[in-house]
């Protein structure tokens, strides 16, 4: 009798449960964030598929039949276009988070979106800040009732009930490198991993580009120049480079490589690395947002040598514009926890939610009351799809995808931006989170780097 309750219940269980899929596109900067999103949905009785975006699209509408397909919001292709609408015709709802254009602002329409016609295909949109609504609404006829002020999920995880998530991981990071400098940076219109930078070609930059990206290439330039200067005045820490996803790192290299206390380091999450370091240097970054709200000193250095206005990130840092001056800052910066005013603050907000709340929690909530008047999805699987299923769970199927992406190839740019994912991997980061032992993670099967969560 007690068994028979126990397949009833799990039964109605799976009949309220929701499918939803959440693509990874850069693994440094969304990973944690939809971890996190994901294990709010899977303690809400959701099933999760999680991985590489490429992987998750090619097997949507197959293995994964999602219920809820999040995406960022994408530039219009008729590719794109074609595969939302696809699954809205699977009774599938579109939520559109971007992980992007955070600080976008009143810009974010025409930054993030540009074409009218992509909204078509969203059900919801879910939208940073204030400011990115407004744009929406000024911009286009998104019907403003599906349009949600919700933050961004990896802002949760900045919160001080949340944080031990990353000063857990930065005691491997201490014990390595003892006391750090670290300066992060973001140049990669100059110096993408594509095509690295060359300061005498500038035959392929769009004119209404050209200032913008002069710019940068004069702030790499004086980046490198500002953490050899910290190297010499710091011989007692270690100065640590965080490259963009997008740059090349062997510029960094080339002009560092006489230093020994100057390191250029890219894995793992960059809060991990944040939440320990003595101070955080960077120009127009959303990271210097993320260690001034995780109350690290946070420095913008921003060389007056052109009229750019300051952005966001760099408000919410002190600003320094010469080197001398970042010195000194750097010298007499106080160990007390940096603190954002008020002003700055109520300022922020405009562009990110959830620096007090949580989003996370918001978008669980609208995932838990979004109808389903159109009735479960009614997604088809061929003979032919359901023979590359069983073929993909074969014990040899590793192998054939080991090899398919050697003789395929992989471009250096997408291999930084999503380099793998392991079931223990996103195992440890999940027990960090929230510490239960009734949360499932394995392969959806042998060949594609896409997961499910789900409770047992």
């Amino acid at each position: 009798m007690f068994p028979a309750v126990l397949n009833t219940r799990k039964v109605l269980l799976s009949l309220l449960m929701s499918t939803v899929a959440l693509p990874i596109e850069n693994k440094h900067r969304e990973l944690d964030g939809v971890l996190w999103l994901a294990t709010n949905l899977v303690q809400n009785g959701h099933k999760v598929a999680v991985g590489d975006v490429s992987r998750v699209k090619t097997i949507s509408e197959t293995e994964i039949k999602p219920d809820f397909y999040f995406t960022r919001t994408p530039k219009y292709s008729k590719r794109k276009y074609d595969f939302y609408s696809s699954l809205k015709e699977n009774n599938c709802h579109i939520f559109a988070l971007d992980p992007e254009g955070i600080l976008s602002g009143e810009d974010f329409f025409d930054q993030r979106i540009s074409n009218e016609k992509m909204l078509d295909v969203y059900d919801e949109l879910l939208l940073p800040g204030e400011g990115a609504k407004s744009s929406i609404i000024k911009n286009s006829e998104f019907p403003e009732n599906n349009i949600h002020v919700v933050g961004n999920p990896r802002f949760d995880l900045l919160q001080p009930d949340l944080r031990y998530f990353y000063t857990v991981k930065n005691k491997d990071i201490k014990s390595c490198f003892g006391d750090y400098i670290l300066i992060n940076t973001n140049f990669a219109n100059v110096n993408h991993n594509s095509d690295p930078y060359n300061p005498d070609d500038r035959s392929y930059i769009k004119y209404d580009r050209l200032s913008d990206v002069k710019y940068q290439g004069e702030l790499l330039e004086l980046f490198v120049e500002m953490a050899t200067k910290l190297s010499r005045h710091n011989q007692n820490k270690e100065i640590i480079i965080r490259p963009h996803p997008g740059e090349d790192h062997q510029y960094y290299l080339n002009h560092t490589e006489n230093y020994s206390n100057i390191n250029i380091i890219q894995r793992g999450d960059v809060r991990n690395w944040i939440v320990g370091a003595d101070v955080v240097i960077h120009n127009n970054c959303t990271t210097g947002i993320e260690s001034a709200l995780l109350n690290i000193p946070t420095i913008a250095y921003q060389p007056d040598i052109n009229d750019i206005p300051s952005s966001m990130s760099n408000k919410m840092s002190i600003v320094v514009n010469t080197l001398d001056e970042l010195v000194n800052s750097v010298n007499n910066m106080s160990d007390s926890d940096y603190t954002l005013s008020n002003g700055q603050l109520n300022e922020l907000s405009k562009y990110i939610a959830n620096t007090n709340i949580k989003a996370s929690s918001k978008i669980v909530e609208l995932v838990n009351t979004c109808s389903k008047t159109d009735g479960r999805k009614t997604y088809s699987t061929s003979a032919a799809q359901k023979f590359l299923i069983y073929m993909k769970n074969q014990p040899f199927s590793p192998y054939i995808n080991t090899l398919a992406r050697t003789v395929n190839g992989k471009s250096k740019h997408k291999k930084k931006k999503f380099s793998g994912l392991s079931e223990s991997e996103v195992y440890e980061k999940v027990n960090r989170m929230v510490h239960e032992t009734d949360f499932v993670v394995e392969k959806i099967n042998n060949y594609d780097c896409v997961f499910w969560m789900n409770k047992t």
